[in-house]
């Protein structure tokens, strides 16, 4: 939403909170005092809070219902706002968790081209080679590869993930020597870590 939208929206909120405080609160308060049954009680409230004061006392909870008003409508437009938000990334997380992902095995190589089409790229060595993943360049730009060490012993037989075109984060080789995965993202420039 842009800026004026959300400053019309809170404004349409906080127009609606105060006019509920100064409608509820201030003019039922005057309302009340100036129309009171009892002859005596409306001598004793005009005696301690002549109409002068009462209509003073009026303004200021009116001013007082706006400060009100301002925080619970901060807070209501917030609370939308965080609302729309989580499920908007619940919505995001559901489509990306449907996406199928392309799993490329690649088992007792020394060298490995990732292409256009890979995106999650398993090395796997029973016969102890050391493998070279090599991500060239042109991938559009976004793409992530990522790629897993499946030894059983990552550490003793490392992979080594190397960029055709120049290092990736100040790596020449970047070794995956642990059980887990690392992701690359092409930039449109170069690869990085992600």
């Amino acid at each position: 939403m842009s800026y004026p939208g959300r400053i019309f929206e809170f404004a349409s909120v906080v127009l609606a909170h105060w006019f509920a405080w100064v409608s509820a609160v201030p003019f039922f308060i005057d309302k009340a005092l100036s129309t009171l049954p009892a002859p005596r009680l409306k001598l004793l409230v005009d005696h301690y809070l002549p109409e002068p004061r009462r209509h003073r006392l009026v303004r200021v909870l009116a001013v007082f219902g706006f400060a009100v008003a301002s925080f619970l409508a901060f807070d209501e437009v917030n609370t939308q706002k965080k609302k729309l938000e989580s499920e908007l990334l619940d919505q995001k997380n559901l489509v990306i968790s449907a996406l199928p992902t392309k799993i490329t095995e690649v088992t007792n190589k020394t060298s490995y081209t990732a292409l256009p089409t890979d995106e999650w790229i398993a090395i796997k060595n029973s016969e102890r080679l050391k493998t070279t993943v090599i991500l060239p360049s042109g991938f559009p730009r976004g793409k992530v590869i990522v790629v897993k060490n499946t030894e059983d012993n990552p550490a003793m037989n490392p992979v080594m993930v190397r960029s055709e075109t120049s290092f990736i984060d100040g790596f020449e080789a970047f070794p995956i020597d642990s059980a887990g995965s690392t992701a690359f993202l092409w930039d449109g420039n170069r690869w990085t870590l992600r």
